[in-house]
């Protein structure tokens, strides 16, 4: 599950439909609303535009919503380069090295920070450059959720 706090207008995220049980693909978030209250607090419901049919808005339930995972074929659909190691990963001056099987974002000499997922690495990079971090295709498939 995603934190709401964590989602912005624009992140890509994926989820499963569980009353349907069927998944929704990767999805790009459209609106964050307040949803329904129960007993632990307030539930999230996340308005989105599905790549399946762009022109059919669906709500999903934040609790069913999954984060998409990095991985360096999706760097590459971001516009992100790699060094002939294939460790580090640059967009522009933006700079993510690969190691131990996780990514991370380097700023000064000796500090890092973790990113795990798509949505994570968009707001980073909107937080840091000021701009949207475009995808080149936004086809995805379910089999690109690397587990």
């Amino acid at each position: 599950m995603i934190d709401a706090k964590e989602l912005r207008i624009g992140n890509w995220v994926t989820g499963f439909v569980v009353a349907e049980a069927y998944s929704t693909g990767f999805v790009r978030v459209e609106k964050i609303c307040p949803g329904s209250v129960d007993s632990i607090g307030q539930h999230y419901d996340v308005g989105y535009f599905s790549h399946l049919d762009p022109n059919q808005p669906c709500i999903l339930k934040l609790e069913n919503m999954i984060p998409i995972n990095l991985h360096s074929e999706l760097l590459h659909r971001l516009g992100f380069e790699e060094t002939v190691s294939a460790a580090i990963f640059f967009y522009d001056d933006f700079k993510l090295i690969f190691t131990e099987g996780i990514f991370y974002f380097m700023y000064g000499k000796y500090s890092q920070m973790e990113v795990l997922y798509l949505h994570q690495l968009q707001n980073l990079f909107y937080a840091m450059r000021g701009e949207e971090l475009e995808i080149k295709e936004t086809v995805f498939t379910v089999n690109e959720q690397k587990m």
